[in-house]
């Protein structure tokens, strides 16, 4: 084992015994969480001052950093926990670069549409559409990361914006037709057996399907 990969596994090793993620780390030692990253992975390596850095706020010397140690592993409970913090990290982060990027998407877009002379109205339901394609892209982002909880929620919020949108943007469409529709999409997302359930049991399955083939190959290796 080289310097690099060294340092990277004790970087590792007392972030984990800490409890903390990768996150929570660069935000201690004001640096960035893809650094972290890369050190962990042997990609690069901190440089002087950082090291000290990093071993003063573990509370070891700077030359533990530089000799092999050797790390209890984190349990099943443990992992859980560490792997929501990270979701939740990672769910803060897009959640508030998607809300930037709304803002600065609507200010443009009213801009645009002020600017050609189009009714309030249009303008309204413009951005009514324009809410249920992020609301949409939240959604799917979701899913990716497997917080289900939430997937019926943004569920109706696309819902809702693309009929009052649309609402807004065609007047000649008889509105009652519009809210008769919405309601009955509206009570099929809520009376569907649980679609956040069925999302999460298939997911564990695949978890569990997962760990009883990497028992099997293990238990094959050993034969």
């Amino acid at each position: 084992m080289n310097v690099k990969e060294i340092i990277a596994k004790n970087i590792s090793g007392l972030r984990k015994q800490k409890g903390m993620t990768q996150a929570e780390l660069a935000d201690k030692l004001c640096y960035s969480n893809k650094s972290i990253s890369k050190w962990e992975r042997a990609d690069s390596l901190p440089d002087a001052e950082m090291l000290y850095k990093i071993a003063e706020f573990f509370g070891v010397d700077v030359n533990y950093l530089f000799k092999e140690h050797e790390y209890n592993k984190m349990n099943d409970e443990e992992n859980r926990i560490l792997e929501k913090k990270n979701l939740r990290f990672k769910l803060a982060f897009v959640i508030a670069t998607i809300l930037i990027l709304i803002i600065l998407s609507g200010i443009l877009v009213m801009s645009l549409l002020e600017y050609l002379g189009i009714t309030p109205e249009s303008i309204a339901g413009t951005i009514f559409l324009f809410i249920a394609g992020l609301c949409f892209l939240v959604e799917a982002i979701l899913i990716v990361l497997k917080y289900f909880k939430y997937v019926k929620i943004f569920t109706s919020l696309v819902l809702w914006s693309i009929i009052f949108g649309t609402s807004l943007l065609v007047p000649t469409f008889p509105i009652l037709i519009m809210l008769a529709i919405g309601i009955v999409v509206q009570s099929v997302i809520v009376v569907f057996p649980k679609i956040d359930d069925i999302l999460t049991t298939l997911h564990k399955k695949k978890k569990e399907k997962k760990n009883i083939d990497n028992i099997e190959k293990n238990e094959s290796q050993k034969k």
